[in-house]
Order: structure tokens, then C-alpha cells, then sequence
């Protein structure tokens, strides 16, 4: 995951279109439609001859989605569940779904669970990734 210090392994491109976006008393609620093959120079030795998409980096785009939907920088602050189900290969197409819901006051953090579904053309979207985390403001001055 990214680090104030660091940038993000493979950016997503800017800008992008939300392909579905709720604000709420409760929280945010968005959904992001991607290539797998954004990812492709992180595939290539992950794994030889059967590249897929390396959960780090699902992770780091989870990250970079809730930076944007928040409108600040987030980093990571605690990782509760990650369910890796369905491996991406280069030529899928996930759907990036994010719940953002802002921890109670005066906690500055954000809870977000977010499911990756691979996207098929003939059938139903299969879930590939979910995660559960919190994230927290990356300080202006870092």
C-alpha cells in the first residue's frame, strides 16, 4: 500500500468516471469499472507464463479509489479481512465497488469495504477480491 512517501504502484488513470456514485448522511458509495491489464507490468513475473493481478496491488487501488472519493490522501491503518476468491488475468475487466463511511467523531478515520467482481460478458460479474479497512488522513504536511 502506498505511504505518504511513496507513490502508488500502478496509478489509476486520472481522470476516470465513476460508473455509479452515492453520497449519503451514512457514507460514500461508488463503483469503478477497470482492465485488469493496468496492472500488466506487475503481472509479468507474478506468475510466469500465467500472469495474474497481485493482491498488493488490488489493495493499492482500494486505497487510491478511497483517496479520491474522500477528496484527501489516505494511508492504511489497519487491514481487518481481505478474501482473495478468483485470480484477474490481463484481459478482465473488474467492477470496483467502495462503501466509505467516516469513523464516529472525534476519530478522523474511514471504514471501507470494497468488493472486486470480474466481469463477465455472458453471465453474472463474479467476485474475485473483498477487503474490510480503515483508513486515516494522511497529514498535510507529511
Amino acid at each position: 500500500m502506498s505511504t505518504p512517501a511513496q507513490a502508488a504502484m500502478s496509478p489509476l488513470p486520472t481522470p476516470w468516471t465513476w460508473t455509479f456514485h452515492e453520497h449519503s448522511c451514512e457514507g460514500t458509495h461508488a463503483t469503478v469499472r477497470l482492465p485488469a491489464d493496468l496492472g500488466a507490468a506487475h503481472m509479468a513475473g507474478h506468475y510466469p507464463n500465467h500472469p495474474i493481478l497481485p493482491a498488493v496491488l488490488i489493495m493499492d487501488w482500494v486505497q487510491q479509489a478511497a483517496t479520491r472519493l474522500n477528496g484527501a490522501s489516505l494511508h492504511l491503518h489497519h487491514l481487518h479481512r481481505a478474501r482473495f476468491v478468483r485470480p484477474l488475468h490481463p484481459a478482465d475487466t473488474l467492477n470496483l465497488t467502495l462503501d466509505l463511511r467516516p469513523g464516529q467523531p472525534p476519530s478522523a478515520q474511514i471504514h471501507a469495504h470494497a468488493q472486486i467482481m470480474r466481469c463477465e460478458d455472458q453471465c453474472e460479474d463474479q467476485l474475485a477480491a473483498e477487503l474490510d479497512a480503515t483508513f486515516t488522513p494522511v497529514p498535510a504536511h507529511a
